[in-house]
């Protein structure tokens, strides 16, 4: 709607107020016409609009920049947008009254047809120079955080222009030529170079502390000519550019212009750290210990099931047994009993635990298949359960796809600094949405819900995104992380977790892990020493296998940044041969990966020790008693009674696998004059046991 139709559409006392406003010292006039010119006149005049805008409020400050992002410069008020623009409904309520009495905004009607909704718009020239003095353009999101969009967009004239001091305007049609040269790091640290002092002190800012989008305001203090300046150099050294951001839709309050760099910059610039980064910092390297400890619960499970109270909680002596024999003792930002609460929830939707008819966790039938499975296998199982648990499957949510995405892609070993994959996870959000409008932010994103509770800036979402999956990862070995006093600082894929995000069984390594050297003491103590510091090389998939493999028959003693420590003892070896090792496995596993002979004291007490194992069965069967020797072999001959015979106890009693309950059999049975009779306790069946659902921790 033009400005003419927004001011016919009004009574002579609103043309008055508005004018008392806009022209205080002008004469009170009763004609419409005459009213109407004035307004005009008044109401496109820059530096009356600039003196009103000078006097708006942050909530009014708001809603006229979410109208005039509109292509159209109108939205629909409804219940949507308080909590889209993070303002109280009260306060958004008295925004819109105050703009009214402005003049800068008008109403229109209700439309049934348009479900009922009102609109709010600004007049079409008053628009065109609020975007102007508000640094509001409405480029797609391509040409904003793209340089390649930003080139493309560009007019060949304009383009070789800008192209020229480069020596590149000879390239200009050549897109894909002109971003690589562009993009190339040498090239853009030599672009930075070339700027001032306080451009590239700006442009350090910027990247560094608010991940390549920063707020107009808070870099420059609401002094908009600098922003314009800093604007025109950035664009011109085609490092980066200043616009509006309608970042509500991440969970960010920050309205206005933002300071942007150019992804791609961003990311020739966000290249692996050398190898003295992480100097003097915590580094929490998890490896095989979150599936030894998984595999310690069922074992645990297995010999005694996990006493549990009616409330469906661990008994503290369980957790007790527990803790002592975990050897995972904390990871980023959790505690032991986090830790075992997260395993415990993950092994039941596994089902690798179940609830037995005593009403505790015993391992289920399903963990013996499992533990067969390569460790690749099992980390990945791991990892979905894990996704599961924490209700964002990765399947199913596109930021938590982006983002394993954008953590598989990183050169396994190489350390980067914390936020770059997360920085990047965003930055494809906004590539994918043509306009702004398109923009909106999935609601399975692991970010604050609250109303009108919103983050402060780009840095913050990506250390809530951060805070939310990468410690998940970390715990499952999958990703190190590198942790100042005050937050993470580096993280880098794991070669384990290059193999469960990548899922290429090409990427897998079996055999001894180079570079890890054991030391076999005669007082049964096992130590892994690395080439240099433990956390150079923690959690390949080869030292993976190693670490399980000694956790199979070894108990880990402690750990230091130069070596962890195990020790071999009669209970752990006798666990072992139980789960199914061999004594030829253990004493393999010392030899190949030993820097020093084995001692033979170490393999002598090995072979004793599995020498006096003997392995007894223990299980639930049922008893079949007939009359007399004849009935029992027609039983017998039955084809469907047969595989339920374990063995015979007398010719007229034999052991079955359970009690035959089944249509089939039981009129097989009868036809050839066998009727069951059952206990009274067993009359209404038996408990299934094996998919209750539970919660324990």
């Amino acid at each position: 709607m033009n400005i003419d139709r927004f001011l016919g559409s009004k009574g002579i006392p609103a043309l008055q107020s508005i004018l008392l406003r806009w022209k205080p010292r002008s004469r009170r006039s009763n004609s419409k016409a005459s009213l109407q010119r004035s307004l005009r006149s008044a109401m496109l005049d820059v530096k009356r609009i600039e003196q009103h805008l000078d006097g708006l409020h942050s909530p009014e400050t708001l809603l006229l920049r979410a109208i005039l992002l509109s292509p159209t410069a109108s939205v629909a008020w409804d219940w949507q947008l308080p909590r889209r623009l993070a303002v109280d409904e009260r306060r958004l309520e008295a925004a819109r009254e105050r703009l009214t009495d402005v003049g800068f905004i008008g109403n229109m009607p209700l439309n049934a047809w348009e479900g009922g909704r009102q609109t709010i718009f600004v007049p079409d020239e008053l628009a065109e120079r609020l975007r102007n003095l508000l640094d509001i353009d409405l480029r797609p999101p391509l040409q904003v955080v793209s340089l390649r969009g930003y080139v493309e967009a560009l007019e060949p004239d304009r383009r070789r222009e800008l192209l020229e001091p480069f020596g590149l305007a000879t390239l200009a049609d050549d897109l894909d030529r002109v971003t690589s040269e562009l993009l190339c790091p040498d090239a853009v640290l030599a672009r930075i170079e070339r700027q001032d002092a306080e451009f590239r002190t700006i442009f350090a800012e910027v990247l560094h502390e608010y991940q390549g989008i920063a707020p107009s305001a808070a870099v420059f203090h609401d002094r908009r000519q600098a922003a314009r300046e800093w604007r025109s150099l950035a664009e011109a050294a085609l490092l980066g550019t200043v616009c509006e951001l309608p970042l509500h839709v991440f969970g960010i309050d920050d309205a206005g212009p933002h300071l942007v760099l150019f992804r791609e910059v961003c990311d020739a610039l966000s290249t692996p750290r050398a190898g003295d980064a992480t100097a003097g910092l915590e580094i929490a390297a998890a490896g095989a210990d979150f599936l030894v400890d998984i595999c310690m619960l069922c074992d645990e499970a297995s010999d005694h099931p996990l006493r549990v109270t009616q409330s469906g909680k661990l008994f503290k002596s369980v957790v007790r047994r527990l803790l002592g024999v975990f050897v995972q003792s904390e990871t980023l930002g959790r505690d032991q009993r986090d830790l075992l609460l997260l395993k415990v929830m993950i092994a039941k939707d596994l089902n690798l635990l179940r609830l037995n008819e005593r009403k505790g966790l015993a391992a289920a039938r399903h963990y013996a298949k499992w533990e067969k499975l390569p460790i690749e296998d099992r980390v990945a199982e791991l990892h979905r359960g894990l996704m599961k648990t924490r209700g964002r499957q990765s399947d199913k949510s596109p930021v938590i796809r982006r983002l394993l995405a954008e953590l598989a892609g990183m050169l396994p070993g190489q350390w980067y600094d914390a936020l770059v994959p997360v920085r990047r996870t965003f930055s494809n959000l906004m590539l994918d949405a043509r306009t702004w409008q398109q923009q909106r932010m999935p609601d399975d994103v692991p970010l604050p819900k609250h109303d009108y509770v919103h983050h402060h800036n780009f840095t913050d979402v990506c250390r809530a995104l951060f805070r939310s999956v990468v410690p998940d990862l970390q715990a499952l070995g999958l990703v190190d992380v590198a942790v100042e006093p005050e937050a993470p600082a580096c993280i880098r894929l794991t070669p384990l977790g290059d193999c469960v995000l990548n899922d290429d069984p090409l990427r897998r390594s079996a055999g001894g892990a180079p570079g890890i050297g054991l030391i076999v003491n005669p007082d049964f103590e096992v130590l892994a020493m690395p080439d240099g510091d433990i956390h150079l090389t923690p959690a390949s998939a080869a030292c993976c296998h190693l670490q399980y493999s000694l956790s199979r028959f070894c108990e880990r003693a402690k750990s230091t940044h130069q070596t962890h420590h195990y020790r071999i003892s009669r209970r752990s070896v006798e666990r072992a041969v139980v789960r199914g090792m061999t004594a030829d496995e253990m004493i393999d596993t010392l030899r190949r990966n030993s820097a020093v002979p084995v001692p033979q004291n170490v393999e002598y007490s090995l072979r004793s020790w599995i020498e006096g194992v003997r392995l007894a069965t223990a299980q639930t069967v049922c008893l079949l008693e007939v009359p007399d020797e004849d009935a029992m072999q027609v039983v017998l001959g039955l084809p469907a009674f047969s595989p339920l015979v374990i063995r015979a106890l007398s010719p007229t009693a034999v052991i079955i696998k359970s009690i035959p309950r089944e249509r089939t059999i039981l009129e097989a049975l009868r036809k050839i004059g066998v009727h069951l009779t059952f206990p009274m306790e067993d009359i209404a069946g038996t408990e299934d046991d094996g998919d209750d659902e539970y919660w324990a921790g």
